[in-house]
């Protein structure tokens, strides 16, 4: 009887080999990924501009069609993500009538673009989810997550020691007049990401890769060692302190994270408390050759004088807090015409603009897929050693998809990952990815419970 579960499990974890529509959703996924971190964005006119990434969804959304009307690909069940977004829609579409109509804004074209922001998210982590990526690519995905990153090293390499060839990519990937004075001051590389906080994001996400793929096992741990050292140099690089907080906050939850076995749970705590050191080791070690560099870190021995928090709290929350207490429920609107100062904080964003009324849906984009992950962590200790003999791959992407959103939480506080538009794509997708592992373990744990 356990061996029929057991097969009907892999029968279930593989997907059907006749289902055209899932293998398509399961090629575009990883190109997709990597053209979202590695290629320029497209200027479309003036200042508005959109990810390769985003232009190319609907190439994917009218070949997976195609797919449907010849019958060879399912169509796509709604998942509660729409929800979310159509939810928000809705308290976009109030919070712009209550602020011309009531307040007295003036209507610009431009507060129309907060409704298609609301969708990207959903399309991403519908794309992934739906892909369910077999275990096999995912292995994929780890090992070609390697590559992509070390180029993105090289390039932020390269701005650090100011080589010829960054002059030739600066006006395909440059940020801005901010970004290029910040890494010509203070030597903050940007890469490929535009910005050197999106940069710093994006490595505390791959360091964190790095790390379970070294810790599972999940390809060459050799491999995963050099590109998680990479990823630390191009973090420090970077100059961002709240980047080097949300990297140890990520591996303490690494630490935290259940484990199948008692053995396991051991190696890893075992494996991260050199890691931590080493992690601090690194970044010590590459900001010492830089004074901006340590002196910027050095500012975490004493953050409340630090001059950016404190203009945080001495000026730019204060008056975000403000414009939200004068509308609290409804917010603003859009109001692009009256909010042009930088508030440094997600939330602070959304209650202005929204206000209560649109910060629930909002946070509905990270605790709805959260929710559907936990599922699946919760399971891990019941689907057992099984899921380290044949299933690493599946475990890691869980526990990935997992600190995701967990981190970007924390990370709203003080930055931003719903309005960073350079890394929509691999955060949703991971989050995408990250749901439809925990279903996977789900099913897993179900077998076995079921053998015992």
């Amino acid at each position: 009887m356990a061996l029929a579960s057991n097969l009907s499990l892999n029968f279930s974890l593989t997907n059907d080999a006749t289902d055209l529509g899932r293998k398509f959703l399961r090629i575009t996924v990883i190109p997709l990924m990597l053209i979202s971190i590695l290629a320029p964005v497209v200027r479309l006119r003036g200042e508005f501009w959109l990810k390769p990434d985003e232009l190319l969804l609907p190439v994917i959304a009218l070949f997976y069609l195609w797919l449907m009307l010849a019958g060879r690909a399912r169509p796509i069940p709604p998942n509660p993500m729409y929800a979310v977004a159509l939810v928000f829609c809705a308290c976009i579409c109030l919070s712009l009538v209550y602020g011309t109509q009531v307040i007295g804004h003036p209507l610009l074209a431009r507060n129309f673009f907060e409704f298609p922001k609301t969708v990207f998210p959903v399309l991403f982590f519908t794309l992934a989810y739906e892909a369910d990526l077999s275990e096999k690519s995912l292995r994929t995905l780890a090992a070609i997550l390697v590559p992509a990153v070390l180029l993105i090293c090289l390039y932020a390499y390269g701005q650090w020691f100011n080589m010829g060839f960054t002059y030739f990519l600066q006006p395909y990937y440059s940020g801005g007049l901010h970004d290029e004075g910040s890494l010509s001051h203070y030597r903050r590389v940007y890469s490929t990401l535009s910005n050197p906080n999106t940069l710093a994001i994006f490595m505390t996400w791959v360091i964190a890769a790095f790390t379970l793929a070294a810790l599972f096992r999940i390809s060459r741990r050799l491999w995963m060692v050099l590109a998680l050292i990479a990823s630390l140099i191009t973090l420090t690089m970077t100059g961002s302190r709240y980047g080097l907080i949300d990297t140890i906050f990520a591996l303490i939850l690494i630490f935290l994270l259940p484990a199948p076995t008692a053995k396991s749970k051991m190696e890893r705590h075992t494996a991260l408390l050199i890691c931590i050191p080493l992690v601090l080791s690194v970044i010590l070690v590459v900001a010492g050759t830089n004074r901006a560099t340590l002196e910027r870190f050095e500012m975490l021995q004493s953050p409340l004088r630090e001059n950016s928090l404190r203009g945080r709290l001495d000026s730019a929350w204060p008056e975000a807090e403000g414009q939200f207490l004068q509308s609290p429920v409804f917010g603003h609107g859009p109001a692009k015409d009256l909010f042009t100062n930088v508030t440094d904080s997600e939330y602070l964003v959304i209650l202005k603009q929204f206000g209560i009324v649109g910060l629930i849906p909002y946070l509905c984009f990270y605790l709805v897929p959260l929710t559907m992950i936990w599922k699946g962590i919760k399971n891990v200790t019941r689907a057992g050693p099984q899921l380290e003999q044949k299933w690493r791959a599946t475990y890691w992407g869980l526990c990935l998809g997992f600190l995701v959103p967990v981190t970007c939480l924390v990370m709203n506080i003080g930055m931003g990952s719903y309005y960073d538009t350079s890394l929509v794509a691999f955060t949703w997708m991971w989050m995408g990815i990250g749901a439809s592992c925990a279903n996977r373990i789900s099913r897993l744990a179900e077998v076995r419970a079921a053998s015992v």
